[in-house]
């Protein structure tokens, strides 16, 4: 009989110890998957005609430095796009100035069918750091639209198809002058979070203020494919026609710097360690069902590793406890660095949270068997 009850001792010791590695093991992989230390960059040329889709994630950026170009803090964007969605539940890049700080000197997205304005501010008034501005219903899905943006320091000016749609006083592009080197990243933040999807189809770039009579003459020029005048304007830094139509670089039309480069793997510039959820996160379903992920998944690791410390070591309840809560944390926390290097990953200090969470509410569902450690009753 004695035998016996060892034998079964043994066997649910060792099932028990298999569904600890088990359960460590699941983590690890959902954790981490897929795996993809070199993704697919979602930019690629277009067949049929000049210009890159930008599908899913990825990013294109300048060669160079463009912090010097711009010191006066003059500068005209010309960009010809095709938006491919309409997004209502976060805020895609089409194009950033980005100077390696976290919040970029200025960027061009799409919140619906409204290109969104964001420019970084030093104004103390303004806690987030940033302002925005916008003007909708002009960014149609699948309808080709021709964007101009002009700004000085009295503020900005957007043109849409060659006709003035809306003036912002006192919302300059440069706020705030780039703090170090500078490139402009296109189809995506530096980070490589906050994708576009849409076909670019040419862009052109300025330091100086274009006036109305000017946007309206570039645009019939860009309608009529007339990229040779187009790159005798003056002070024109970037011409991108797109052109090429393969290879890894779009060629500046207008002089041998400031090239596009467009990788065939994606890497984001920009690398985020433990990043806690912005305020804007907590109004979106996703970041509510990852919530609910990363704290049902530890809480097998916190019922099961307490269980197995109080029936195969000398730890009573409270130190069994507190093992497992460190060692849920040190998982979670290896995982989030992890996906540092993962391009399809994003490392959260909010994720790591609701880990540590779910581990202690699996420590709490085991709390009857911790009274019987507790008082040293055997745990079988």
């Amino acid at each position: 009989m004695i035998t016996a009850m060892q034998n079964g001792d043994r066997i649910n010791g060792k099932i028990l110890s298999f569904l600890c590695l088990s359960i460590f093991i699941l983590i690890v992989v959902f954790g981490l998957w897929p795996f993809n230390l070199n993704p697919l960059n979602h930019v690629s040329w277009l067949k049929d005609e000049s210009g890159v889709r930008i599908s899913g994630p990825g990013q294109l950026y300048s060669a160079g430095n463009l912090t010097g170009a711009f010191s006066d803090r003059n500068i005209s964007l010309e960009m010809v796009l095709r938006p491919a969605d309409e997004p209502n539940n976060r805020l895609p890049h089409i194009l950033s100035f980005w100077d390696g700080r976290p919040q970029e000197v200025f960027l061009i997205g799409q919140w619906k069918d409204s290109p969104a304005i964001r420019v970084r501010t030093t104004d103390p008034e303004i806690s987030r750091g940033y302002g925005e501005r916008g003007k909708g219903k002009t960014m149609i899905k699948n309808r080709r639209i021709f964007l101009t943006l002009t700004s000085s320091p009295k503020g900005t000016i957007l043109y849409v198809d060659g006709v003035r749609a809306e003036k912002f006083p006192g919302f300059p592009l440069f706020d705030d002058l780039p703090a170090g080197r500078s490139v402009l990243v296109i189809g995506n933040s530096a980070t490589g979070k906050s994708w576009w999807e849409g076909d670019l189809l040419g862009l052109a770039l300025y330091n100086r203020v274009l006036s109305e009579l000017e946007v309206r003459e570039n645009y019939s020029r860009w309608v009529k494919q007339d990229y040779q005048s187009l790159s005798s304007e003056p002070g024109m830094i970037g011409l991108y026609p797109f052109k090429e139509g393969k290879g890894e670089w779009v060629r500046n039309g207008v002089a041998e710097v400031h090239s596009l480069y467009l990788p065939s793997v994606f890497h984001p510039l920009q690398k985020i360690v433990l990043e806690w959820p912005a305020k804007t996160d907590l109004k979106r379903r996703g970041f509510y069902q990852d919530m609910a992920v990363n704290i049902l998944g530890f809480i097998p690791l916190g019922f099961l590793l307490t269980f197995w410390l109080l029936r195969f070591t000398r730890l009573r309840a409270a130190g069994a406890g507190r093992l497992t809560l460190l060692t849920g944390a040190l998982t979670g926390l290896a995982i989030e660095l992890a996906q540092v290097y993962l391009p399809s990953r994003s490392s959260s200090a909010g994720d790591l949270v609701f880990n540590t969470l779910g581990t202690l509410i699996g420590i709490v569902l085991l709390r009857p068997a911790m009274r019987y450690k507790k008082t040293g009753a055997t745990v079988s």
